[in-house]
């Protein structure tokens, strides 16, 4: 396993013989001929990256294009990283009989739709994108996934289910790097994605699109203004503002072979653009729409989640449940509870006694940390402990309140009580006076230094 390691993601060498030990000669030569393994002086190398994510082997181009053999005439195909497994544990799996996935590079979201739908198309303008991604779904045993070459929606037809999307989303001074720059706001290929979606989605259709998010606060009128799709529950989930410094240095930042001129001169024209563009902050994350009937209104929502390195798509799904369940004001007999992931972390000052109260989850990354006030603490405990009916504990004056912990999956509306802890009914809800919740930024983000070498 170490060796396969090196080999296939770490660019490592080994001796032919070497390599017939762990493959044995059928296989090595077979290898050979596919052209996944090659030459490097006398030893021999792997041609590609392959990695290991949600029970399924990608194939892509190497994550470091940097030897004397990494060199081709084709544009080159993204590996995987964190935005490509961050769609894969985010992106909602409603069962479907037809899903769409643009610029699928190396394929990795219809490898994992392909599990829930009929049929999934992946559409990219990089032919060699194509042909990694149909290698895969024959590497995986995938029959039911097909591959065009095309720019978009331009060669697609007929109507889908869902529509998944990691298209480029940096906002670039060039166009140098195909999977990874997308105009100098970083918004040219995201706003056509969310735009014509609507003539290609059947009805009650759904669009998941991983992305930068340039401006986060303006994400509402951006999708008021950019969406066509007509009803729809639009959720932003974000994790950390980058200013103009910890969002150009990772970017221009090359590990290998540049000289401090070189890179003082690359820093400036990230700099230069990020102010000419108008960027006041870079976020990262994931814009989820599902449309809804033509009765029901339109809603939106940003959270801040950590980016995850498990799937959290179930808590998605949860949330526009939740939001559908609430739109329907037919909740009276739900029963109020509080997620079990989530835990109190209590610090108190040993000369003045003050308190200060953290709600957070060790291990579920759709929650950040939340800083709370002695009031909200002890409103959640009520919850927690009482489980009450919506009907005997929603007010005028804290209705608002409950359904904010809900967007945020704090709270969450069942058809009947969990496990009481105590065995006592809230007669009057607490008094709102004091509530306060406060959302804290994730320290995760999915941009690293020399991330992008090529």
């Amino acid at each position: 396993m170490a060796d396969l390691i090196r080999l296939f993601l770490l660019q490592g060498a080994f001796t032919k013989a070497k390599l017939q030990e762990i493959f044995g000669q059928e296989l090595f030569s077979t290898l050979c001929s596919l052209g996944l393994l090659i030459q490097r002086g006398e030893d021999w190398a792997s041609r590609i990256d392959l990695f290991a994510v949600a029970g399924l082997y990608v194939a892509t181009d190497h994550r470091y294009m940097i030897l004397p053999e990494d060199e081709i005439e084709e544009d080159v195909v993204m590996y995987v990283g964190m935005d490509s497994t961050g769609l894969v544990h985010t992106a909602p799996q409603y069962p479907a009989n037809r899903v769409l996935d643009l610029c699928c590079g190396s394929g990795i979201q219809s490898l994992v739709a392909s599990r829930y739908t009929k049929e999934v198309v992946g559409v990219d303008i990089n032919p060699r994108a194509i042909r990694f991604a149909r290698f895969n779904a024959q590497l995986n045993g995938i029959s039911n996934t097909h591959f065009c070459l095309g720019n978009l929606y331009e060669t697609t037809s007929g109507y889908f289910d869902t529509i998944l999307a990691n298209p480029p989303f940096v906002p670039s001074p060039s166009q140098e790097c195909r999977f990874r720059d997308s105009g100098v706001a970083g918004e040219e290929i995201l706003a056509r994605i969310i735009t014509e979606s609507a003539n290609h989605l059947a009805p009650l259709g759904k669009l998941f699109i991983v992305s930068d998010l340039v401006n986060i606060q303006q994400y509402e009128s951006k999708l008021e203004q950019w969406w066509q799709g007509g009803a729809a529950d639009k959720l932003v989930l974000s994790t950390a503002d980058r200013n103009d410094i910890l969002f150009s240095v990772p970017h221009c930042h090359t590990a290998f072979n540049q000289t401090w001129e070189q890179y003082n001169i690359e820093l400036d024209e990230w700099l230069q653009n990020f102010h000419t563009s108008g960027l006041r902050t870079v976020n990262f994350g994931y814009i989820l729409i599902c449309q809804v009937d033509s009765t029901s209104k339109s809603s939106y929502y940003s959270r801040t989640i950590h980016n995850p390195n498990q799937p959290i798509h179930q808590y998605v799904q949860e949330y526009f449940q939740q939001r559908q369940l609430i739109q329907e004001q037919q909740i009276n007999n739900y029963f109020l509870a509080m997620s079990p992931d989530l835990r109190f972390r209590l610090e108190i000052s040993s000369t003045t006694g003050e308190r200060e109260i953290e709600l957070f989850s060790p291990n579920n990354p759709y929650f950040t940390t939340y800083q709370i006030s002695e009031q909200m603490y002890r409103m959640l405990q009520d919850i927690n402990h009482s489980q009450p009916k919506w009907e005997t504990y929603a007010t005028a004056l804290n209705q608002n309140w409950l359904y904010e912990l809900i967007y945020k999956g704090i709270l969450y509306l069942s058809p009947q009580a969990t496990t009481v802890k105590q065995n006592r009914r809230l007669k009057v809800p607490p008094s709102t006076e004091g509530l306060k919740i406060e959302e804290l930024e994730t320290k995760t983000t999915p941009t690293c230094i020399s991330s992008y070498l090529h």
